[in-house]
């Protein structure tokens, strides 16, 4: 629901009464803007508008691009940061106007309170890692640890010791050391890019997966792990186990509570809210955009979805001058 604006010129005589207004236009929760207008600024005036409840003072005799501006800015900060309002501001939040949104909402809350693993699909910098973690955070488990694990970034060479973990002398200079299973035991484990494992790692993966165990590098005794397995990745899997690239078994264990994300340039109602709230949680809360800047934006294709937005937004943030982010500073790389 999007807050209903009222523009009261205080100097024709009108004087502000919040229950009146609330009467006349039937907004018995409060959910409006007041904006004083006038032409004068006398500091006793301002003061008293904003004490009878005014949220925001523009001067009439401002040039109307000035005035624009400041009726937006004010529109965003209430939104975001009054609690009644569905686009109320929360750092780290999923937030979004379309289809796609809802029902990626109604998944997480339906996977949640599960142990079973769940498969995030779709391009790289569409939010898996945001959706892993708020699955995480709605659960049972929210209170333990959530651990992250890049699988490209690790070397096939030791992602075995990295995840299973190390027994003294398995090899030269080993000690004995926990592996990320076991760390993430009774919390939660996300395995990002779980195409670039071995074959040979995916075997012990859906060992894994379907006895609840296993052993560290170089031990003799098995290991229990209760840990809940979120795995993501933007390869196409279907097509990787037609090469034997992927293995069919294990492809057919972790699709039981499967998710693709859409690309950003296939949802685009959600761009305008995600970049107001990107602008926020980078701590830029005092900057606005023009009109031209959001349209400038919105027809703009995103081929690194989220991750590209968050970059260009802070790049404008950070060229713009004052609080004002036009067009100008909107530049795509």
């Amino acid at each position: 629901m999007s807050p209903l604006v009222i523009l009261l010129d205080i100097d024709n005589g009108l004087y502000i009464n919040q229950k009146l207004i609330r009467d006349v236009i039937g907004a018995s929760n409060g959910f409006f803007i007041l904006i004083a207008l006038s032409n004068f600024t006398a500091i006793n005036q301002v003061v008293l508008a904003m004490q009878e409840g005014a949220h925001n003072y523009i001067l009439k005799s401002n040039p109307p691009q000035d005035i624009y501006n400041e009726l937006i800015n004010t529109i965003h900060h209430f939104k975001l940061q009054n609690p009644t309002s569905n686009n109320s501001y929360e750092p780290g939040r999923i937030c979004g106007n379309s289809i796609f949104i809802h029902d990626l909402k109604k998944f997480i809350e339906k996977c949640a309170p599960f142990v079973t693993s769940v498969l995030l699909l779709g391009e790289s910098g569409t939010g898996k890692d945001l959706v892993a973690k708020t699955i995480h955070n709605i659960s049972s488990r929210s209170k333990e640890i959530f651990l992250s694990v890049n699988c490209a970034a690790i070397p096939e060479t030791i992602i075995e010791s990295e995840l299973f973990g190390t027994e003294s002398g398995s090899y030269t200079g080993a000690i004995q050391r926990p592996g990320k299973f076991e760390l993430a035991d009774r919390g939660t484990l996300f395995l990002n890019e779980i195409a670039d494992m071995s074959l040979q790692f995916q075997a012990k993966l859906l060992t894994i997966l379907e006895e609840r165990r296993f052993m560290r590098l170089g031990g003799i005794h098995y290991i229990n792990t209760n840990a809940r397995i979120i795995m993501a990745t933007n390869a196409n899997l279907k097509e990787l186990v037609k090469q034997k690239k992927f293995r069919e078994d294990l492809y057919y264990r972790i699709t039981i509570l499967p998710y693709t994300m859409l690309p950003l340039r296939e949802r685009k109602e959600d761009i305008s809210q995600l970049s107001w709230h990107l602008l926020w949680e980078m701590g830029y809360n005092k900057k606005f955009f023009t009109a031209l800047a959001l349209e400038k934006i919105m027809q703009h294709n995103w081929p690194g979805n989220v991750r590209e937005l968050k970059n260009c937004i802070e790049r404008a943030a950070i060229y713009s001058t004052h609080n004002t982010i036009d067009h100008n500073c909107i530049q795509f790389v």
